[in-house]
């Protein structure tokens, strides 16, 4: 039993260390300013499976995002706090409704 529990221990040991070498990696990643911009158009469709009276309507989905990511260092370089911040809209249209 000790050594199933020492087992165990290793192996969370490892796969813990193994986690907060990615954090770190991850964290020192970006020591830039980032700007991101995206734009989705899906044209007018049909639905596959109508109520009655709904044979026609069409729908149309547009979709807007805008984000910027940006690190804050504290400690003389010690801490590095990222921080993003980010908009989307999602316009949606209808068609014979």
């Amino acid at each position: 039993m000790k050594e199933m529990k020492g087992t165990i221990r290793t192996a969370f040991s490892l796969v813990l260390v193994v986690l907060l070498a990615g954090i770190g990696i991850s964290a020192s990643a970006q020591e830039a300013i980032g700007v991101s911009v995206g734009y989705e158009y899906i044209p007018h469709v049909n639905f596959t499976d109508p109520a009655p009276g709904m044979e026609d309507v069409e729908l149309q989905l547009n979709t807007w995002s805008f984000g910027a990511a940006f690190p804050l260092s504290f400690g003389e370089g010690n801490t590095l706090l990222l921080n993003s911040v980010n908009y989307q809209r999602l316009g949606f249209n209808y068609k014979g409704w």
